[in-house]
């Protein structure tokens, strides 16, 4: 049971938790509910209980000069202060019109992740473009804009006009500064685009593992309908009779392979009882998932049977208590013995007869370890809200209108509109996941470009200021093979910078990502390889163009160049 109550201010969260165990310690004696003590009550602010699994992986996700024209204006009068603001106005329009395409682009995904079905991401459907997101989107780009703008407005305004003018045409090169800023510009990008692809690779491996779990069921053409049992239903007989029809009537249907009931579909929702085994002191207790289960659910939705048998039509109000306990529930119990035939306590009142062990269900979480489960006979435990299971044998749409034919002459009013794809309910269950992937991908993709323009950027620059000395070059011999080995391996000196560096900080930033990864170390070498080997092609590729088209320069026309 979860109550959610607004405490008074300035209350703390361990003073409200300590007034509430006394007050239930209280009316547990006053009632004399020696069977209840078990029980106690958790306080968690509501706030943590809904952003509390998604905190880390969002704060994961937190973690992606035109020399000769500024000497000719100030030589004919500019001042140092116009070149700065002309600079700068450049740089504002650039960084704003970039800016803008960021919040039309955001607006369009926001819109677009709102309308996702099958995803489970708390408070998807609120997010929102506000007043604070433009603020920190027009920061953002104010920002950017000042940083990378001024620095070049002032190299530029602080020249002198002379000797700028003096100077050769491209090939008389610049200052050792403009290049470096420009190659440390590069090697921030490389890092930044191998950083991201090493996470995401990570992250995407875990996510493959996770695709390979075994469920112990099998969620394919299967399909749940939750049944209200109402008023009318009043007594064990009519319940168990009603639940009967229910599931004879599924199974009668052309194309349905397999029905049955249960309280409680895989990954939907859950709740746990305490057990022992016959003979252990109550103190020894676990608690364990509990769900009620028609006759036929194994088979149904495909859970291997490990020994004994499943329930049958005669496990009704009429036989004795019977119950089936999953692997992990049976190595807690007898470890290293038989469990079939065995009593169990549950809650420590009720005795029943354990029949069979099936195998480890992931009915919490996929990602979860399997946990002590048991199942109890819905024919001798009565439920509210059950979910008729069917398997089909062909698409459900062939299937559904003569189910629902089938289901409507039992109960005229049935909702049988509802039935539940079960692989929609894995899908949900992994959706966090996928989302937080699917969101790296994007990051790393968007890295990588920006990396890629980076190197093609810097490298034709470069390729275009030394045409005289290639011209040279190729003049006193220098093959084409050769200038475009060298244009390349400035390339590959940038990226393999930029690797290393990005690489470190995988390393250092990896222990974050540690409690998302599954299955996969987060120094694993194979990732870190295809990540760097990845960006080292992407660099190649970059380089590539201005590499063939050095090495395609007439000796006489760029020695002709002024």
């Amino acid at each position: 049971m979860a109550i959610v109550a607004r405490h008074r201010p300035y209350v703390t969260a361990e003073a409200t938790q300590s007034a509430i165990n006394a007050l239930l310690s209280q009316e547990l004696e006053r009632s004399n509910a020696a069977a209840q003590r078990r029980y106690t009550f958790l306080v968690r602010p509501f706030h943590e209980s809904i952003i509390a699994t998604m905190r880390r992986p969002m704060l994961t996700l937190w973690a992606a000069a035109r020399r000769k024209e500024m000497a000719l204006r100030s030589a004919i009068g500019a001042s140092r202060a116009r070149l700065v603001r002309q600079l700068l106005t450049e740089s504002f329009l650039l960084s704003l019109a970039g800016g803008g395409l960021g919040v039309a682009i955001a607006y369009a995904a926001i819109a677009y992740l709102r309308r996702l079905e099958g995803i489970s991401i708390p408070l998807l459907k609120n997010v929102e473009i506000n007043t604070a997101a433009l603020a920190v989107a027009a920061g953002v780009s104010v920002l950017t804009a000042v940083l990378f703008g001024l620095a070049p407005a002032m190299t530029a305004a602080r020249g002198n006009p002379g000797e700028t003018l003096k100077t050769g045409g491209r090939g008389s090169g610049e200052g050792g500064d403009p290049r470096r800023i420009r190659s440390a510009l590069v090697v921030s990008e490389v890092a930044l685009a191998c950083l991201l692809l090493v996470c995401t690779g990570l992250l995407l491996r875990s996510f493959w593992h996770v695709l390979d779990l075994d469920l112990g069921f099998q969620a394919d053409r299967m399909y749940a309908l939750r049944i209200d049992t109402g008023p009318s239903i009043d007594s064990p007989d009519k319940f168990s009779a009603y639940m009967r029809q229910l599931m004879s009537a599924a199974r009668d249907v052309p194309g349905v392979e397999a029905a049955s009931i249960t309280d409680n579909v895989p990954l939907d929702s859950l709740r746990s009882w305490g057990v022992r085994a016959q003979g252990q002191p109550p103190d020894q207790s676990i608690g364990a998932v509990i769900k009620m289960v028609g006759p036929g659910l194994m088979e149904t939705m495909r859970t291997r049977v490990v020994a004994g048998r499943e329930f049958t039509d005669h496990d009704d109000a009429g036989g004795a208590p019977v119950a089936l306990i999953n692997k992990t529930l049976a190595e807690r119990l007898w470890p290293g013995q038989d469990p079939v035939l065995r009593t169990m306590v549950v809650n420590d009142a009720d005795q029943v007869q354990v029949v069979g062990v099936v195998a480890d269900v992931r009915h919490v979480n996929i990602e979860q370890a399997p946990v002590p489960e048991f199942y109890l006979s819905i024919l001798q435990h009565r439920t509210m809200s059950p979910s008729l299971v069917v398997r089909a044998g062909r698409p459900f749409g062939d299937v559904a209108p003569a189910l629902r034919r089938a289901l409507n002459e039992i109960v005229s009013d049935l909702p049988t509109t509802g039935f539940r794809p079960l692989r929609r309910i894995v899908d949900r269950a992994m959706s966090p996941r996928r989302f937080f992937v699917e969101l790296l991908i994007g990051f790393a993709g968007a890295a990588l470009a920006l990396a890629a323009i980076g190197i093609y950027g810097v490298i034709s620059y470069s390729v275009a200021r030394r045409t005289p000395e290639i011209g040279v070059r190729m003049a006193l011999g220098a093959s084409s093979g050769r200038i475009r080995a060298s244009v390349v391996g400035d390339t590959l000196r940038l990226a393999l910078t930029g690797a290393v560096v990005g690489i470190a900080a995988a390393v250092a930033v990896s222990s974050v990502l540690a409690s998302l990864l599954f299955g996969v170390s987060r120094s694993d070498p194979w990732t870190y390889a295809i990540a760097a080997a990845v960006l080292l092609l992407v660099a190649i590729a970059a380089g590539a163009i201005p590499a063939v088209r050095a090495s395609r320069i007439s000796p006489m026309r760029a020695l002709r160049a002024d």
